[in-house]
């Protein structure tokens, strides 16, 4: 069993050293692995952040550390092309799950990611994440904004819906 030693994980004689990501990541995943409607939850691919929840949806997971209420993510060709080839041919759903530091987590449908950004696009591309104090979050990126809102509680019932 893994120990902790001063922002270290020991897996045998080899250390782990934490990074930000994992926690980040780690504050995401506890929320849907603690909710009504989880069964499962495997690595999707060799990507960082790339899951498989329930055997039949996929979920991509970036996060942000700096801001409050304006999160800026940028999104690279490979990580395009990756989220929009997800799951082709096959049913099932993809999400992009945005962890905006310790204030908010925002899911978006795949469909709901291009509307907002060009999946077809050569180079990175940023959109951004806005909300004000007690408002629901509102998404643009190059292409403009995402119709309608995401509440605050869309996480992770979004995703195992």
């Amino acid at each position: 069993m893994p120990t902790r030693s001063r922002g270290s994980v020991r897996a045998g004689s080899h250390p782990m050293k934490l990074q930000e990501q994992d926690y980040y990541h780690g504050a995401a995943l506890t929320q849907l692995v603690e909710s009504t409607g989880f069964t499962a939850l495997n690595k999707a691919s060799d990507r960082y952040g790339h899951y498989l929840v329930n055997h039949d949806r996929r979920m991509f997971v970036k996060y942000r550390s700096n801001g409050t209420s304006r999160w800026q993510f940028g999104f690279t060709q490979p990580e395009i092309r990756a989220i929009r080839d997800d799951h082709k041919g096959q049913k099932g759903k993809t999400f992009v799950v945005l962890v905006c530091g310790p204030e908010t987590i925002c899911p978006l449908t795949r469909d709901e990611l291009f509307s907002v950004i060009d999946q077809n696009a050569t180079g990175q591309q940023a959109m951004r994440v806005e909300f004000k104090q007690g408002q629901s979050m509102r998404v643009t990126g190059p292409l403009g904004r995402l119709k309608g809102t995401i509440p605050h509680n869309a996480f992770p019932r979004k995703i195992l819906a």
